[in-house]
This record gives C-alpha cells, sequence and structure tokens, in this order.
C-alpha cells in the first residue's frame, strides 16, 4: 500500500475551508489523485483516507446494484451537501418552521434511525419498504466492515465497540453499522457529515457506469478516484464533496455510505421504542 504523508504545507487554513461548505467542487479545489491502493495522511499523522480498490467481488456488486435500482430515493434533509439555500417551510399556520430543510435530492437511507424530535429509534422507511433491496446489499456490507478492520483496526474497534453498546434490534447484524446513505447518481455539495460516532469512519463505495464523481477533501488539496468495487475509508467528519460528475443516459451510479450514528447509544430494544412510541401518542391523544 502506498502511503501519503500531508505536510501542513498541503493544508488548506481552517477559514478559508469552511466558506466552501455548501459550495460544489472541482478540480480547482484538490492537487493530487488517489486511485490506487493508498492510505493519505493527514499532517498529525492521523488518516484522512484509506481506499482499497478492487475489494469487493463483482457478482455481489451487481446484485445489490440490481436491487437498489429501481427504488426512489428522496430526502430534504441533506442541506449543505444539497449545494442549495436552507428552506424553512411553512407550518399550517402559515408561519415559517423554526426547522429547516434542503431542496429535495436523490438520497436515502437503510438501517435504523435514532431519536428526533417526536420520532423513537426505528428502522428506515427505505429498509421497512424494501427489506429485499436491503437483504441484497448486506453482502457489501460485510465485507466492507471486513476492509474496515483490516486496514484501520483501531477505528474499526472503536466503531465495533460501541457497536456491542447498542441494542442488537438497531444495529446492522454482523457489521459495525448501523444505518447506510445511499445516493444515486448526485454530485454532493461540500459538507461535513452529522450524526456519525465521532471515534468512527465512514466506508463507502459506488457502483454503476459513470464518470468523474471523485470525493475531494478541499481542506486538504485530495481527490479519490472510487470506482466499482473499491472501498474507501474516509473521515467524513472532515469538508468534502464530489468533483462533477457524468451518467449516461440510462444509466446511474449507485454510492453507499456505512456508518454508526452516535445517538444510537440511547435507543432501548425495538419493544421498548414502541412503547415510548404509544406513550406519547396518548399523551398527545390527552392534550
Amino acid at each position: 500500500m502506498e502511503t501519503i504523508h500531508l505536510t501542513a504545507a498541503d493544508v488548506m487554513p481552517d477559514d478559508e475551508a469552511s466558506t466552501l461548505e455548501g459550495t460544489h467542487l472541482d478540480e480547482r479545489h484538490y492537487d493530487r489523485v488517489v486511485a490506487c491502493y493508498c492510505r493519505v495522511n493527514k499532517p498529525n499523522g492521523d488518516p484522512l483516507a484509506v481506499y482499497i480498490p478492487g475489494v469487493l467481488p463483482v457478482g455481489e456488486c451487481r446484485a445489490a446494484f440490481e436491487a437498489l435500482k429501481p427504488l426512489r430515493f428522496s430526502s430534504k434533509n441533506r442541506i449543505s451537501a444539497s449545494g442549495a439555500p436552507r428552506l424553512s417551510p411553512l407550518r399550517r399556520d402559515g408561519e415559517p418552521s423554526p426547522r429547516t430543510q434542503g431542496r429535495i435530492v436523490p438520497s436515502g437511507v437503510l438501517g435504523y434511525l435514532d431519536r428526533a424530535g417526536p420520532e423513537v429509534c426505528r428502522q428506515s422507511a427505505l429498509m421497512r419498504d424494501h427489506l429485499s433491496a436491503f437483504q441484497a446489499v448486506l453482502p457489501l456490507l460485510s465485507k466492507m466492515g471486513v476492509a474496515f478492520a483490516q486496514h484501520l483496526t483501531s477505528q474499526w474497534a472503536a466503531q465495533w465497540n460501541f457497536i456491542k453498546s447498542v441494542s442488537p434490534d438497531f444495529a446492522i447484524h454482523g457489521t459495525p453499522f448501523t444505518t447506510v446513505t445511499v445516493n444515486r447518481s448526485w454530485r454532493t455539495a461540500a459538507h461535513r457529515d452529522e450524526g456519525d460516532l465521532r471515534a468512527g469512519f465512514g466506508v463507502l463505495t459506488v457502483m454503476g457506469q459513470f464518470e468523474g464523481g471523485a470525493l475531494i477533501f478541499p481542506k486538504f488539496r485530495t481527490a479519490v478516484d472510487l470506482r466499482t468495487g473499491g472501498v474507501l475509508l474516509a473521515d467524513v467528519h472532515e469538508l468534502h464533496g464530489n468533483a462533477p460528475l457524468d451518467v449516461p443516459p440510462g444509466h446511474q451510479r449507485v454510492s453507499l455510505v456505512a456508518y454508526a450514528r452516535e445517538g444510537m447509544k440511547a435507543c432501548g430494544s425495538a419493544a421498548d421504542e414502541l412503547a415510548r412510541a404509544q406513550q406519547r401518542f396518548s399523551v398527545s391523544e390527552e392534550d
């Protein structure tokens, strides 16, 4: 494996990098492209990214891709990544809601979600409605977890120990993940992933026919050209986004981002969460 040790001279100042959040990135924002078996270290020695090309079996990639291809992905919650201004939807009384949202983007979630507002810990709607598609993705998630364990052992161990503290009802069995974000043919703007375990890492793969779309880390002037069958271990808490993406008509690029949601540590069992939801519903009925 090649190792790239970045120096302070390779890194953009924090205040300059922060101005890029919500903007689309391109060749102006990187000096090097990683396309081989490689590890990139930050100046302090911490890993930024590890790319392992061709590690996922072609047949399992194809099966997962075919299962995901017909699904509809739609999200308003990817605000920075959408590259559009924050929107404040109107409440029923006509006043703007304090909760903002982004424009609708082709992104969805498989796996589990933690508590948010009135919501309890739960299976994602996409997984609930398309369980067979999730099952087709499981072999890839298992092998992505193995690649994680082999190449970033300490980060994997931290995430695995976290997973063992989560109710089995809200962890993806046999993997160090609780959740998978799925994006279809979408060039994300510069953003930082939120809600992920701080001590863990994001584990990514892509499938389909496309050109471009490299993942850029502008602060570190580095891009990774992720291709079908490869696994990227990435510090997704750093600012990142996609280079211009070209998907031929009639084709798709599907990306999977597997991670552990830190809020899952507050989840009880599925039965506990159901009781919590029923109690809230009962209280709201009384009000």
